[in-house]
Parts: C-alpha cells; structure tokens; sequence
C-alpha cells in the first residue's frame, strides 16, 4: 500500500484537478450516505466542494472511488442493508468496488493538514482474491497496465504536493 502523504487544504485543488487530467475519468463515493445512492463528481470543482464539505465537521475525511474510461472493467455497486437496531433512521447504503477501482482516502489531522493516499489494488492481490468475490467479475477485465499507470502518477502528485508544503 502507497504510504500516506502529508498535505495542505489549499493544495486540494490540484488533487482534484489532477484526478481529471488522466483522461476520461468517473469519481464517486466508495459508500454512499444512508437511505441514498452513490453520488458521481463530473469535474474537479464538484470533487473539491466534496472535499472540503467531508473533511469539515463532523466526518473530518473523504472516501472516493476513481476509474478511468480505459480500465477496461467497471465498478460494482452494491446495495447493504443495515441493522435496524444500530441504524433506527436508515435501512440501506451503497457501497461500489471494483478489482482495478483507485480509491482515494483524505482526512483532516490538524489544523489545515491532511493525510491523503491513492490506492488500487495490483493484478496478483486481485487475481489472489478473484475466487472470494465473484460479483466484482473478472480480474483479466481489467486494464491492469492503465490501473497501475494512472495510480502511480496520482501518488506522484500527491509526492510532490507533499514536499512543496515543508
């Protein structure tokens, strides 16, 4: 897994503008809020209003699921069922997954400092787990070498964000 990198709230926008210059990209929740469907952001700005609102109060961090148009393969979306006695005012959520999905996880650490990782899976853990979760198809769908491609050069980005805050 990438080491998580340090970097500042100001430097969100250029996260999210750089999610979007890797081509043809859909970017949605990896679990949707309770009693709704999974909420899609179709440019950089409607991901860093995602941001900043889920990094504020009472949440403090984001979970986003990316895929790119040539992964090849596409994304699950699942519907859960939640327990009624933990969860009185809800009895569903969404939750999408995918072999070569690229999640991306910011939270809030202090004042202005966040803590933020890309991650996908490889083709070998995938291809390990294919037997586990047959709904997410088939490992071979995906476009591995474009999954490993544009999640190195996200995680470069956040590098470099990383360095030009110190």
């Amino acid at each position: 897994m990438p080491a998580k990198k340090l970097i500042t709230s100001d430097q969100l926008e250029k996260v999210a503008t750089a999610i979007f210059n890797g081509g043809a990209v859909r970017v949605f929740d990896v679990y949707s809020e309770n009693n709704c469907t999974i909420q899609k952001y179709d440019d950089a700005e409607m991901v860093l209003y995602k941001l900043f609102s889920d990094l504020t109060e009472p949440r403090h961090y984001s979970f986003l699921g990316i895929r790119y148009d040539d992964f090849g393969a596409d994304v699950e979306t699942e519907r859960i069922e939640l327990n009624p006695e933990k969860f009185p005012k809800a009895s569903f959520r969404h939750r999408c997954s995918g072999w070569g999905m690229i999640t991306f996880h910011v939270e809030a650490v202090e004042d202005g400092v966040l803590e933020a990782v890309f991650n996908a899976n490889s083709f070998k853990r995938a291809q390990a787990l294919e037997l586990t979760l047959p709904a997410l198809g088939p490992v071979n769908a995906w476009n591995w070498h474009r999954v490993d491609s544009q999640t190195r050069r996200l995680t470069r980005v956040l590098a470099k964000l990383e360095k030009s805050r110190k």
